[in-house]
C-alpha cells in the first residue's frame, strides 16, 4: 500500500495537475498509509494474542483410569 501512496504522489506531481486535484490526491495517500499502518499494528496485536494463548493454553486434565 505504501507503493500505492507514493504512486499517487509522484503521478500527481509529473502529470503537473492543478492545485485542487494535488491536495485530493494528498488526501488520499494520507488516509492509504493511516490505513497501513492500522493493518499493521492489527495483525501485529492478532499474531500476538494467538502467540500468547497458544504459549499459556491450559492443559485438560488427564484422566489415567
Amino acid at each position: 500500500m505504501f507503493g500505492l501512496v507514493v504512486a499517487i504522489a509522484e503521478v500527481s506531481q509529473l502529470l503537473d495537475v492543478p492545485d485542487p486535484w494535488i491536495t485530493i490526491s494528498d488526501v488520499i495517500a494520507y488516509a492509504l498509509a493511516i490505513t497501513t499502518v492500522f493493518m499493521a499494528v492489527r495483525t501485529v496485536f492478532i499474531l500476538f494474542m494467538r502467540g500468547t494463548r497458544l504459549l499459556f493454553r491450559r492443559r485438560g486434565v488427564e484422566s489415567s483410569s
